[in-house]
């Protein structure tokens, strides 16, 4: 036992505390509140109930910066108490700009979301801390997020092409020589690739569609480390890139192009529609358009199983949630006479009701 976890021990045996863990196991009790907290101690809070509930706990907060700032210190938290399970706190930032700024969000943005929204289908998150605008999101299914990485041991038989057609689909980008996170490159049957929270990229070697060696490798130098038994290759996007993808997109951006302008004689059969070209790969903010295509029917506690919602500063809700809202449709408003119309909010997030 952790000499953390003796001095922690009083307060895990706080009245308060305890009530709320009452209220965690009771399915008909009302909610919860628990008030002057500083910060830190908000922090010992969702990490004493997470330890002791044996439940994920899903912590809606003001901003990224917040969520960020809570996180470490309840990973600090419940590492005292059980070690090594810091690892298990995860952070899903909200993306950094509007579906209707033209802009993609910040590559390390996706990389934090992809990554977080893989390890909560896989049941790895002890908590997760989320601004609300991100837990206002819809989202797919578990499976969906489960199969984002992939998982590689040697003897492993996979087809070398698929491989490098699945890490591009998930953000990926070639490169000789690898040196940074989020490449890779292929020579011959020798692929190297450098995933997310690795501290060093992988070499892997094929000998025909089998998996013969995992390696690291130093990127400055490019020489190989050390042998290891496994490689786990982390998404850089939650959403899978693929040609299918946007020729779907273009059909169905076209048939809202239709319906919006209730005019057939505008429609000029078995040609494309002239901004085709631009939506036929990759385009900036092309994330925001996806759930038009690929259904988006959950939201991130369906995603976990028999989650505890823990709300800081629950009062404040509304003055959360109001501006985001706003925001979104004072957005759309300034966008909603361009061709082919984005997306409506209601289609990437949940409504206020919701």
């Amino acid at each position: 036992m952790s000499d953390l976890y003796s001095l922690l021990q009083p307060i895990l045996e706080h009245p308060s505390l305890r009530k709320a863990l009452e209220v965690i196991s009771s399915t008909s009790a009302s909610p919860l509140a628990i008030s002057g907290l500083t910060i830190s101690a908000k922090s010992l809070v969702v990490a004493a109930l997470a330890h002791q509930s044996g439940r994920p706990l899903v912590v809606l907060v003001k901003d990224n910066e917040t969520a960020q700032n809570f996180r470490q210190t309840a990973s600090t938290f419940l590492d005292g108490l059980e070690p090594g399970a810091g690892k298990s706190v995860h952070l899903l930032p909200a993306p950094d700009c509007s579906p209707y700024e033209g802009r993609s969000p910040h590559a390390e943005i996706q990389e934090q979301r992809a990554v977080a929204l893989w390890n909560l289908s896989r049941g790895k998150v002890r908590m997760i801390f989320a601004p609300v605008t991100a837990a206002l999101g819809r989202f797919r299914a578990k499976a969906f997020y489960s199969s984002l990485a992939v998982e590689l041991k040697v003897g492993d038989e996979l087809n070398l092409d698929d491989l490098v057609e699945h890490l591009r689909s998930v953000g990926y980008e070639p490169a000789e020589p690898v040196t940074a996170v989020g490449q890779y490159s292929v020579r011959g049957g020798i692929m190297d690739a450098f995933p997310p929270e690795a501290d060093w990229p992988f070499r892997l070697e094929f000998f025909g569609d089998q998996l013969e060696s995992v390696r690291e490798f130093d990127p400055t130098s490019q020489r190989s480390r050390k042998p290891v038994a496994q490689a786990l290759l982390l998404p850089l996007s939650e959403a899978q890139r693929s040609p299918n993808l946007f020729e779907r997109l273009i059909q169905t951006l076209n048939l809202r192009s239709i319906e919006r302008a209730k005019d057939p004689d505008k429609v000029v059969s078995g040609r494309e529609p002239e901004w085709a070209a631009e939506y036929s790969n990759t385009f900036p903010g092309w994330e925001f358009f996806v759930p038009l295509v690929e259904p988006h029917a959950h939201t991130v506690l369906s995603l976990l199983d028999r989650p505890v919602l823990v709300w800081d500063e629950f009062l404040d809700r509304r003055a959360q949630i109001q501006p985001v809202v706003e925001k979104l449709a004072a957005g759309y408003e300034e966008v909603r006479d361009i061709v082919p119309p984005r997306p409506k909010p209601r289609e990437i997030y949940l409504t206020e009701d919701e």
